[in-house]
């Protein structure tokens, strides 16, 4: 108790409400505990409707108290039982609070509405669990998923860290060397930047790639991210080899789709018409109602002569719903966001207890 009450600025202190105050830190953390069980038990909805009392203030103060007690004393969070001097903490709640925070910025972004500090508190959390009662396979997941939140918000500098710090800790997991390939690509857009700065965005990229695809041979999104990258530095050869391979190894609809979409443009580009015409057909084939493929074949066809034909497409592509189908090209600087609502959902149900 002593040891916390060290530890507490005094803008910590004090009671919910507008007119209790008390110098107990403990306090602090079981209001911030009785938070994150709240959220345990009615889900994010049942998390909201306690926030909206919180004082954001509070919620960051009772984390700061967690960071600094784990520096002082590593062992004291590291345990499955809630200590009665942190309020009740543990590591498994220490994990359901990461997944709190992750919640809430996702509720909230599908709302319209982009809530860094949640982001944030998500990301310190991540980085107080470790130890013996951590699950790694647990923080990996919850870790990708911060990053892939993180990505969609544009914010790479951050991310840029919190992969470096992941990378350190995770070394052999090929999809945090995924991640920071997807980094690379969204920092190479050429949406976003000069071309000297892209060609060695790219180069980084390909390095991170080729790291997943080590750790992970039949990794075949990472394998067509490879393809892609190596395609817009100009190595043609080293391309199709990845992308064709990454064709066949796809798992996943719209890795053949993306695959079958590059190979199409990387022939295009080499003049190889009648080959793009037919990778562009593949590609509407895994997703039939995407209008850039659509769009590419219409093109690919006029320049092969075949107006008649292009004409068709295009009054096709421009009929269609742009809602019946999520291309996969226009989220593909989001890395893998597309695995966020799945892999939150696991998450949920394996919070550790």
């Amino acid at each position: 108790m002593i040891l916390l009450l060290l530890l507490v600025p005094p803008a910590w202190y004090g009671l919910a409400g507008a007119q209790a105050a008390t110098r107990d830190p403990i306090q602090l953390l079981v209001e911030y505990r009785n938070l994150v069980e709240t959220y345990r038990r009615d889900g994010v909805d049942g998390a909201e409707a306690h926030l909206k009392k919180a004082d954001a203030e509070r919620v960051g103060g009772a984390i700061a108290l967690l960071e600094k007690t784990r520096r002082l004393d590593p062992l004291l969070l590291d345990t499955r039982v809630g200590r009665p001097e942190l309020g009740g903490w543990s590591m498994p709640l220490v994990a359901a609070a990461v997944l709190l925070h992750a919640d809430v910025f996702l509720h909230r972004a599908k709302k319209g509405s982009v809530d860094f500090q949640h982001l944030n508190f998500a990301g310190r959390l991540l980085r107080l669990y470790t130890g013996s009662e951590a699950d790694p396979a647990f923080k990996v997941r919850a870790t990708l998923a911060v990053a892939w939140m993180r990505q969609i918000t544009g914010d790479l500098a951050e991310l840029r860290r919190q992969l470096a710090a992941a990378r350190n800790e995770f070394f052999s997991d090929p999809g945090i060397a995924m991640a920071e390939g997807c980094l690379e690509e969204a920092a190479a857009s050429p949406r976003a930047v000069h071309q000297a700065s892209v060609r060695r965005a790219l180069a980084r990229a390909v390095a991170h790639y080729e790291r997943a695809l080590s750790l992970d041979p039949q990794f075949a999104e990472a394998r067509m991210r490879l393809g892609f990258a190596l395609l817009r530095l100009g190595r043609a050869d080293d391309a199709y080899r990845e992308l064709h391979r990454a064709e066949n190894d796809a798992r996943e609809a719209r890795v053949a789709y993306l695959a079958r979409l590059f190979l199409g443009s990387l022939h295009e580009h080499t003049g190889r018409l009648g080959d793009a015409i037919a990778a562009y057909r593949d590609a509407r084939a895994s997703g039939p109602r995407c209008q850039v493929a659509a769009v590419a074949l219409s093109h690919a066809l006029y320049r092969a002569g075949d107006r008649i034909g292009a004409a068709d497409m295009a009054r096709e592509a421009g009929a269609s719903d742009p809602a019946a189908c999520e291309d996969p090209w226009w989220s593909y600087d989001y890395g893998q966001a597309w695995k966020i609502d799945v892999t939150m959902e696991a998450l949920r149900r394996e919070i550790p207890r």
